[in-house]
């Protein structure tokens, strides 16, 4: 008789007490106020990129900074308005002690 080993699996789920503050908030709401300003709602952003990934661009849930070639189709929706990408880019590559989000 074969006895099989006891599998299990545990999840450890943990919620902070103290507000941690998000810091990408400068950047990811330079994106959505220059679309806010340009009148333009994430349906054309996502019409213009063929998915659904506005979301994590311009909202703060799961948000990541759009690439360098992703960065020119909403910069051509704004009507050319937004900084450089390498200005953008360089703000998120920071270290966390000299983004002036993070209030420690």
């Amino acid at each position: 008789m074969h006895k099989y080993f006891p599998q299990t699996e545990h999840i450890l789920f943990t919620e902070s007490k103290k507000k941690l503050p998000f810091v990408y908030e400068p950047s990811r709401r330079y994106l959505d106020e220059a679309r806010l300003a340009a009148g333009i709602s994430r349906k054309p952003i996502d019409r213009a990129y063929g998915c659904q990934m506005s979301g994590h661009w311009f909202d703060r849930s799961q948000w990541s900074l759009l690439s360098e070639a992703h960065y020119r189709t909403p910069n051509t929706l704004f009507g050319g308005t937004l900084k450089p990408y390498e200005e953008l880019k360089a703000e998120n590559t920071k270290p966390s002690n000299a983004n002036p989000a993070i209030s420690q």
